[in-house]
């Protein structure tokens, strides 16, 4: 997925889960990398989430994906962290001017669910 378009689905993402009621930032962090004389500036994900969201009930980390494909993919990333069992695993795909949808992941025993919203 191209950066730019990246980048506007989890802005339309953390505005959709803030219309839900939840307390939403960004986890990502940026490096700059001395190359060939000059910097080249690197976006990583923290615990493999582009998003933390909560409210008085929940805890969620997200990934925001454009395509339904990249899922597999995006919960690697997740599966690699140690996330206790209250913490919920949001994979929320948004489809070319379509609602978004979640899929919901545990890592342990390997649980998939999909939440249309």
């Amino acid at each position: 997925m191209k950066r730019r378009k990246a980048n506007l689905l989890k802005y339309r993402a953390k505005k959709w889960l803030e219309k839900q009621g939840f307390c939403v930032e960004y986890l990502e962090k940026q490096f700059a990398i001395k190359k060939n004389g000059g910097f080249v500036f690197v976006k990583k994900d923290i615990f493999g989430a582009d998003l933390i969201a909560i409210n008085k009930k929940q805890i969620v980390f997200a990934n925001v994906v454009g395509r339904k494909e990249e899922i597999n993919n995006h919960m690697e990333k997740f599966c690699k962290y140690p996330f206790p069992p209250f913490v919920d695993l949001w994979i929320i795909v948004g489809e070319k001017r379509k609602a978004f949808y979640i899929q919901k992941i545990t890592c342990g025993g390997k649980k998939y669910e999909r939440q249309n919203n």
